[in-house]
């Protein structure tokens, strides 16, 4: 697993048009017993018996850049398209943010 691309459409605040995150990077998996150890919780005995199953591995992602883009929703991105579109100005539908990590 050479290069790993996450993506998330999850916000912390409940809106009705969650800001997209992407993040890039590399990443590497391993079984690392202690670091598994150090990690395990008592939900985790809902997927494993304990944290000496040989079937856990542990995914380390180093991200490499990010992006963000975030925008007001269907209903006001329509009417600012239709906005544009009658008086020919180029329509701002979306914020969008990069960022090298």
């Amino acid at each position: 697993m050479e290069d790993i691309l996450w993506q998330s459409v999850e916000s912390k605040k409940q809106t009705s048009h969650p800001p997209r995150r992407q993040i890039a990077g590399s990443a590497s998996v391993t079984n690392d017993k202690g670091k598994i150890a150090e990690l395990w919780e008592k939900t985790d005995a809902a997927w494993w018996d304990n944290a000496d199953d040989p079937e856990i591995r542990l995914i380390t992602v180093t991200p490499d850049e990010g992006e963000l883009w975030d925008s007001p929703g269907l209903v006001v991105a329509t009417a600012t398209m239709v906005f544009a579109a009658v008086t020919g100005a180029k329509p701002n539908v979306v914020d969008n943010a990069e960022v090298n990590l």
